[in-house]
């Protein structure tokens, strides 16, 4: 009865490193996309997005509407999904 008990610990600990894990990674990606939105700052002249191998560029008053929108998703409380 013992070893079962020892097996199913391993196991919980195995998981809860491995949420742990995932957890902090996440938080990693998180923390360097908003440094990078922090770096958008003054005139905004060009946003270009790759989407199936094809560039999709947005010039000047369209490229600050997509910096507003980062800026604004950036600091949304539903960040978590990044």
């Amino acid at each position: 009865m013992k070893k079962n008990h020892s097996k199913i610990l391993a196991i919980i600990l195995f998981v809860l490193f491995g949420i742990s894990s995932l957890t902090l990674l996440a938080q990693d990606e998180k923390d360097e996309f908003k440094l990078k939105v922090e770096q958008i700052k003054g005139k905004v002249e060009k946003v270009t997005v790759k989407v199936d191998g094809k560039d999709v560029v947005f010039e000047g008053e369209e490229a600050e509407k997509v910096a507003k929108g980062i800026k604004a998703f950036s600091k949304s409380p539903h960040d978590f999904c990044l």
